[in-house]
């Protein structure tokens, strides 16, 4: 065949052997991955049966038939054993109005917090910044007084006074009222809006004691259901909290003894004593939307000691002038 340009270009003959050997050869492979892929299977169900056999024999008490929670790619999966019936001391729950609930989720719906592009969940603030005060307190041991505008740059999520959103704090009365927590200082308070997209999570953890005093309060806005495995885990910190129940060739299963609280929107959850500074608590990655709305209070001791260490630091500016940097100040340095 020749082009009218003056290439010439000759046509391959047509190959039926030579095709039928390429599908072999992929066939064979497809065939390979798909062994290599069933007896991977098999051996996780094999572990499976074995872990839940040692799991019966260690007499765990519990109140569902674990199941498979597989995390990111490559990751070892785990053995969902934390529904044991009961709770930990200190864990109470109750059940808020939907048309406050519905109302708090609409306010945060319409915030910018939900299109933020951030590694874990999205967040937004209502009160006392958390995320504010610890940087002012990290700043002020090392002698440093943060301006409002580095303040700012610090933070990567929007932070709305109790006045801005009134349905949230509405429920935060509510919240109060039905834990018959009255009598917190509203000026104390921090609320911590976080949504949760499907794989993401937010690891074991206790609120920081110091900075913080007196129960947490919770209350699910989105997310939970009679199916899903979704949910606030709870979990003793002087346990083995990732016990090994079974191996297999080249794989193992792990059990998480805990708790897990079974969510649904409107749920309002209030840890204090054992359940707050005893267990810790987590959010596995979940499969499916979950908004939260956590409320907290910042101790008077925390935030005395915060204004003392502040009250001792140097503003930049200053700091800079005393090194003898340059300053951008047209004021001068009396001799």
């Amino acid at each position: 065949m020749t082009f009218s340009d003056g290439i010439a270009m000759t046509r391959q003959p047509f190959c039926c052997k030579s095709l039928c050997n390429s599908f072999r050869r992929r066939g064979l492979l497809f065939r390979s991955l798909l062994w290599a892929a069933l007896l991977h299977f098999l051996g996780w169900w094999d572990a499976a049966g074995r872990a839940k056999q040692t799991l019966t024999a260690a007499a765990l008490p519990l109140s569902r038939v674990p199941r498979l929670r597989f995390g990111r790619p490559g990751s070892v999966p785990t053995l969902d054993c934390l529904a044991g019936p009961g709770a930990p001391p200190g864990l109470r729950l109750s059940t808020l109005p939907p048309a406050a609930v519905e109302r708090a989720l609409q306010e945060l719906q319409s915030t910018a917090m939900l299109g933020a592009k951030v590694a874990g969940p999205q967040t937004a603030e209502l009160g006392r910044s958390y995320y504010e005060a610890q940087a002012r307190y990290g700043a002020a041991l090392k002698g440093v007084l943060l301006s409002a505008d580095k303040l700012k740059l610090k933070l990567t999520h929007p932070v709305f006074t109790l006045d801005q959103l009134p349905g949230c704090t509405a429920l935060l009365q509510m919240c109060v009222s039905a834990f018959q927590l009255e009598g917190r200082d509203v000026g104390r308070a921090n609320g911590l809006a976080r949504h949760y997209v499907p794989g993401i999570g937010l690891p074991r953890h206790i609120d920081d004691p110091i900075m913080f005093d007196g129960p947490v309060l919770a209350v699910i806005l989105q997310g939970g259901s009679a199916e899903s495995t979704d949910g606030l885990r709870l979990c003793e910190l002087d346990s083995n909290a990732n016990v090994v129940v079974a191996e297999t060739q080249g794989a193992s299963l792990r059990a998480e003894p805990g708790f897990r609280v079974d969510e649904y929107p409107g749920l309002a959850v209030c840890l204090e004593g054992a359940a707050r500074y005893q267990f810790a608590h987590q959010v596995p990655a979940v499969a499916s939307p979950r908004l939260s709305l956590t409320w907290r209070w910042f101790s008077k001791d925390f935030l005395e000691r915060l204004d003392q260490l502040e009250g001792m630091a140097t503003p930049p500016t200053a700091k800079r002038k005393l090194v003898g940097a340059p300053s951008r100040s047209t004021d001068t340095i009396p001799n």
